[in-house]
């Protein structure tokens, strides 16, 4: 789990920081406090499903093109055999 709590961390800050979109605002837009924002992009915390939707909301993006974001990451991160 840890891998997918980076890798959609990774999405997450390329995401808001493409939208020039804060932390804080991001907090703001959807309740939830900077500091679980920051353990979410850091990999720390994994969100549940329910997040990942409000946060892709919040940014204003597909939740879909979102996760395959998320999934490509995963894929680019996987070691080369």
């Amino acid at each position: 789990m840890e891998k997918t709590s980076c890798s959609f961390g990774k999405v997450l800050v390329r995401t808001r920081q493409r939208l020039g979109i804060t932390q804080y605002q991001l907090a703001k837009r959807t309740g939830r406090s900077v500091q679980h924002l920051s353990q979410i992009e850091h990999g720390k915390s994994e969100p549940r499903i329910s997040t990942v939707i409000m946060l892709a909301k919040a940014l204003g993006v597909d939740v879909g093109d979102f996760v395959r974001e998320v999934a490509l990451e995963l894929e680019l991160e996987k070691p080369l055999t």
